[in-house]
């Protein structure tokens, strides 16, 4: 059973911060979007301040109206300093909503953004770029779209205003389905295109435009973790969404490899869906890797589902047993708990805890709870202690000078970008992975990607 819709956007406003985090993140993905969001998140901030919610980055995968792009304009100016971790991560996630709303948020306010002393001119530049792009005629647009990826390909490196400016792209082609849809099929189904950026820009039209003909190539984007388009494809597969891509997933899903399996799982929970969220219970029943467990767990999980909630315990439990943390320290860390801080965890330990995490948080939602809730939840607060401690010490250690230069405020999209956190869990191939634009295996001379790449299972 999984609460309602309205129940989970009152949840925006719930006074556990880890609920309002959960029930934010549900809306802020394509299958959901829902104008009603962003008005609850900012009744969330008068309510709570700065502590309204962990990271505020969701803010740029939500529909921007003028009057929240007002806000953020404000909230830009609030920010006094950017030597602050929190301050400057804070500043970052508003300064990236900004530059991903849409042409008619922007719009009324073009004057104030160009005359905004706490922007950078790089964001002021994109801003305008966006908006000359909105009302550039849709075939000289589609033209100018394929010289800026001619442009892109040549490029050793695209840096991220590159890819903001490819999304401003794609915003204002979205307007126009019925006379470029064929195009974007046409680039997906070219063998030529494969690992270009017309193919990534297609991949992201095709998901706006919930292009169900693409479903196929796009799945077998979802093949290689190691791409930067696949973070893309399966955007595109949540965007797309429907009986289309459910099928496609079951299709692929038994004998798919270890890649395409977890970002279905994630595209199951992004679907919001019941029938993602029983796929992905079906998956769970028959699945032996960790890894793509984990994820159908949270998928169900980050659904506030009740039948996942016992499953997840008891993956916990098998998990964690014998799953000790080390410490080399005595120091204690400031904060309402003191412990000795890990310094390296089992990439066992680390799964469980993101799977501990959602489980945490579907049990408050839905006020079921399990007998270890209140050791789990204290283990949770105490890591999230050890985190922060964490991200501030590396941050404090960077060279202050590089926050405050105009030409670099703007240089972070998200917090990746910065690894201010405990290291990822690390993934292990059995066999070497042959990357897209490598040899291929099969020794044709050719590229991987021009030659046997989605024929046949080589990594």
């Amino acid at each position: 059973m999984r609460p309602t819709t309205e129940q989970i956007k009152h949840a925006i406003l719930h006074v556990d911060q880890d609920v309002r985090d959960a029930a934010v993140r549900y809306f802020a993905q394509p299958a959901t979007s829902d104008a009603d969001a962003m008005p609850l998140v900012l009744r969330a901030v008068e309510r709570y301040g700065s502590e309204a919610f962990s990271t505020f980055f969701f803010l740029a995968n939500l529909p921007q109206t003028p009057e929240s792009v007002g806000w953020l304009l404000s909230e830009i100016e609030r920010v006094e300093s950017l030597e602050d971790l929190s301050l400057f991560l804070y500043y970052q996630s508003l300064t990236y909503a900004l530059l991903r709303a849409g042409a008619e948020a922007l719009q009324p306010l073009a004057a104030t953004i160009r005359e905004c002393a706490y922007l950078s001119t790089r964001t002021k530049a994109i801003v305008a770029r966006s908006l000359a792009l909105h009302d550039t005629p849709p075939e000289a647009l589609w033209n100018e779209l394929l010289d800026f990826c001619q442009v892109l390909d040549e490029k050793e490196r695209i840096n991220r205003d590159d890819n903001n400016i490819s999304w401003s792209f794609v915003r204002a082609l979205a307007r126009y389905p019925e006379q470029f849809s064929g195009r974007v099929l046409e680039i997906l189904e070219d063998e030529l295109q494969a690992g270009t950026n017309l193919e990534w820009q297609a991949v992201r039209l095709a998901g706006r435009w919930r292009l169900e003909a693409a479903v196929p190539q796009i799945a077998e984007l979802l093949t290689d973790l190691d791409t930067l388009i696949f973070s893309d494809a399966q955007q595109a597969m949540v965007g797309i969404g429907g009986d289309t891509v459910l099928a496609e997933i079951m299709r692929r899903f038994p004998t798919a490899d270890e890649g395409f399996r977890m970002a279905a799982a994630s595209v199951l929970g992004e679907l919001r869906t019941e029938v993602g969220v029983q796929t992905a219970l079906e998956f769970l029943a028959q699945e032996q890797d960790e890894n793509v467990r984990s994820l159908l767990l949270q998928a169900v999980l980050d659904n506030f589902a009740t039948e996942g909630i016992e499953p997840a315990r008891q993956f916990l439990l098998s998990a964690l047993r014998g799953c000790q943390t080390t410490a080399s320290e005595s120091s204690e860390i400031p904060g309402i708990l003191h412990f000795q801080p890990v310094v390296w965890q089992p990439p066992k330990k680390i799964v469980a805890t993101e799977v501990r995490s959602a489980l945490l948080v579907a049990s408050k939602m839905t006020g079921q709870f399990f007998p270890e809730f209140e050791d789990w939840q204290l283990e949770a607060m105490r890591d999230a202690i050890l985190r922060k401690h964490f991200a501030q010490e590396k941050f404090r250690h960077l060279d202050s000078d590089v926050f405050v230069d105009e030409e670099y405020t703007d240089d972070v999209d998200d917090e990746e970008d910065f690894d201010f956190s405990v290291p990822p869990p690390t993934f292990v191939r059995e066999t070497a992975r042959v990357g897209r634009n490598e040899p291929c295996p099969c020794g044709s001379g050719k590229k991987f990607k021009k030659c046997c790449y989605g024929k046949e299972s080589l990594t």
